[in-house]
């Protein structure tokens, strides 16, 4: 389960390079933002995880919110509130940035021909996607409602996982 779990991060700085057509100079651009954020999420992603190992007992990990009992233990009880605020922050932004690649892929498909037409529709004035965001807040709204996280979260890291595994497939079999 962790090893699935290490894909969510992956597939958040995949969905940061949707917007690479406003990028100045996408070629050189992309590919150093992305592998320098995800080299320096990961090196903070692994002193962060070495430490909270090493100071709380790894039978009290296993809760839903698995860094306040380090400061806890620390006895730093204020800014156990704090990081549980940035937490829900970060959460925040990452569904934000989830839904910004969403509708630019799924802009980019439908005008491709793999989904109807009718959703690379484009706002008169604003020329965003707006159709399919009707689509999307339903169906998430229901996901939401009635899914328990754990297997939307699964799904999610497994569904990623096989398309970095097609896409590898792809690209093997194309060149």
């Amino acid at each position: 389960m962790a090893r699935l779990n290490l894909f969510w991060p992956i597939l958040v700085l995949m969905q940061c390079r949707q917007p690479r057509k406003k990028s100045i100079n996408p070629q050189r651009d992309m590919p150093i933002g992305i592998i320098v954020s995800l080299l320096i999420c990961t090196v903070i992603y692994m002193i962060f995880s070495g430490l909270l190992t090493g100071i709380v007992p790894y039978t009290s990990l296993n809760v839903p919110h698995p860094v306040c009992p380090f400061y806890d233990v620390a006895c730093y009880q204020k800014l156990a509130a704090l990081v549980s605020v940035g937490a829900i922050a970060g959460l925040t932004t990452v569904i934000l940035v989830m839904y910004y690649g969403f509708t630019r892929i799924v802009l980019a498909m439908s005008r491709d021909g793999l989904l109807p037409n009718y959703l690379a529709h484009l706002h008169p004035t604003r020329l965003t996607p707006d159709t399919h965001h009707l689509y999307d807040r339903h169906f998430m709204t229901l996901v939401a409602g009635f899914a328990p996280i754990s297997s939307v979260a699964e799904l999610v890291n497994i569904g990623t996982l096989a398309a970095f595994t097609i896409v590898c497939i792809g690209t093997i079999v194309l060149r």
